[in-house]
C-alpha cells in the first residue's frame, strides 16, 4: 500500500485583500500626524462602556510609528509595533501566496495565535487597571 500525502493549497488571495492591506500600511505613513493627534474616538466600545478595548489608539500608534515617533506610538498603544510588524508580515505573505506559494506554517499556526493572545491580554490588564483607577486613559 502506497502512502500518499497530501497538501492542503490555500486559495490565491484575491487582489482586493492584498490592496486592502497595503493601502492601510500606507495610510501609516502618508496620513498627516495632525489629523490623528486629539481626534475624536470612534470605538464602539469605548464610547459603551468607557473603558478602552485592546485595540484603542491602534490608528494613532501606527500613523505615529509611520512618522518615526515610536515613543509616542507606544504612549497610545504598546502593542501598535507588534501588530503593525504582524501586518507588514502577513502583507509578504499575501504577496507570497499571490505568486502560487503556499502559505507559511508559523505564520497562521504560531504569530497569528501569539498576537492575538499579547493584544488580547494587554487588553484586559488595561481594561482592569483603568477600571481601577490606576490606569487614566484619555484615548
Amino acid at each position: 500500500m502506497a502512502l500518499v500525502v497530501s497538501t492542503v493549497r490555500t486559495p490565491t488571495p484575491p487582489i482586493w485583500m492584498i490592496a486592502g492591506v497595503g493601502a492601510s500600511l500606507c495610510a501609516a505613513v502618508l496620513t498627516p500626524v495632525s489629523l490623528v493627534e486629539g481626534g475624536p474616538t470612534f470605538c464602539p466600545f469605548l464610547l459603551l462602556t468607557g473603558w478602552p478595548c485592546p485595540t484603542c489608539g491602534m490608528t494613532r500608534a501606527w500613523v505615529l510609528l509611520g512618522h518615526g515617533r515610536w515613543s509616542e506610538s507606544l504612549s497610545y498603544n504598546p502593542v501598535g509595533p507588534l501588530v503593525l510588524a504582524t501586518v507588514l508580515i502577513w502583507f509578504g505573505v499575501l504577496l507570497w501566496r499571490r505568486v502560487g506559494h503556499p502559505s507559511p506554517q508559523w505564520f497562521g499556526k504560531l504569530l497569528v495565535p501569539l498576537v492575538v493572545i499579547a493584544v488580547g491580554a494587554y487588553g484586559i490588564a488595561r481594561i482592569v487597571l483603568v477600571a481601577n483607577g490606576q490606569w487614566e486613559w484619555d484615548g
